[in-house]
């Protein structure tokens, strides 16, 4: 239930995001459910004007290798209607002049309307899902009234910048992510997720153990060093969502989770999404993670490859610690991690800045 001290009287919120992953569609529907009526600003790349994908980015990306034989940094089309950002301004400024909303959610730390959103009178707000880059990030917040981060360590750069901020992590929705208990188990794990050199070493270290495995991902067929015979046995694709998904964590004895990098930060969506499909997850660390989970209660972690071979072996050969782990990790989801929830702490936020 959302806190009585917010006024959701007539509340409009328009959410500017790319639409992949899901995030604001899942936002619309837990605001539409709290009364709160939504406008979604989606700015993907590729949904620009044709002019733009046809015309424009490729004369600049052409434009771009010759600065390596001039040494200098051109562009075209910088005034035209249909440059990307100008497209971008216009379709904002019409939305919030056909909308009037309440409050502004930018999502994803793409940005672009300053002046816009310099002479907007309502409530600003961004929140920040991607890799750390804090000189962007520094100068981006100055146009919200706070600029929210899933990463602790951007907040607390912001914090000592003088700049208004809080820590928000993902949620998950509960309409998509879930428990299908007839389910049969198919493989001993999966993961989904990029190419990078971690996740390489983690997955080789996981072959050690078995081959029972479901890869999604892109670039991992032209990057990854496994075997051939071997990655054409695991490999399952580059892209699965959705339903798909769901069902995958559901068919999986354990889920992997690997951050693109040792030292990352930041809750991604796998922590909520895997163990709210009742899966068990065996995941590297990072810094927020004891503040949400608990180890080998919620969830298993590793800190290197040694652990991972050990934790994943155990957990195979334990079919009643895995399913404890699982369930235990899907009630603290549910009970504490919903889109409700992230919605609840947005809301908070314009009624206390």
């Amino acid at each position: 239930m959302l806190d009585s001290a917010v006024d959701k009287r007539s509340l409009r919120v328009l959410i500017s995001s790319y639409d992949f992953p899901p995030i604001p569609y899942d936002l619309a529907e837990a605001f539409n459910r709290s009364g709160i009526e939504v406008f979604l600003l989606i700015t993907s790349y590729g949904t620009e004007p044709a002019f733009y994908r046809f015309v424009i980015k490729r004369v600049n990306k052409f434009v771009r290798h010759l600065r390596f034989i001039t040494g200098k940094t051109i562009r075209f089309f910088e005034k035209h209607p249909d440059e990307r950002g100008n497209w971008l301004n216009r379709r904002f400024e019409e939305a919030c002049d056909s909308f009037h909303p309440d409050i502004v959610l930018f999502v994803h730390g793409h940005h672009y309307g300053e002046a816009i959103l310099e002479r907007l009178e309502i409530k600003k707000i961004a929140w920040h899902i991607e890799p750390d880059d804090f000189v962007k990030l520094e100068s981006e917040a100055a146009s919200f009234d706070i600029y929210t981060s899933f990463s602790s360590t951007t907040v607390k750069r912001l914090q000592e910048a003088g700049k208004a901020t809080a820590y928000i992590c993902h949620g998950v929705n509960l309409n998509s992510f879930f428990p299908r208990p007839a389910t049969p188990k198919l493989y001993d794990l999966s993961f989904v997720g990029n190419w990078s050199p971690w996740r390489e070493e983690t997955l080789q270290a996981i072959l050690s153990v078995t081959h029972n495995v479901a890869l999604y991902g892109p670039t991992w067929k032209r990057r990854t060093s496994i075997p051939r015979s071997l990655f054409k046995k695991i490999y399952c694709g580059e892209k699965i969502e959705g339903a798909a998904l769901n069902l995958l964590y559901n068919q999986s004895k354990v889920v992997l989770n690997a951050q693109r990098e040792r030292q990352a930060n930041g809750l991604n969506m796998r922590y909520f999404e895997v163990t709210a499909s009742n899966a068990c997850l065996l995941t590297d660390s990072v810094p927020e993670l004891e503040d949400h989970f608990t180890p080998n209660v919620h969830l298993c972690v590793y800190k290197n490859c040694d652990e991972l071979v050990q934790t994943l072996r155990n957990l195979l050969v334990n079919d009643e610690l895995r399913s404890a782990i699982a369930s235990k990790g899907y009630q603290k989801v549910v009970d504490n991690y919903t889109y409700d929830h992230l919605v609840q702490k947005l809301l908070n936020l314009t009624s206390s800045k």
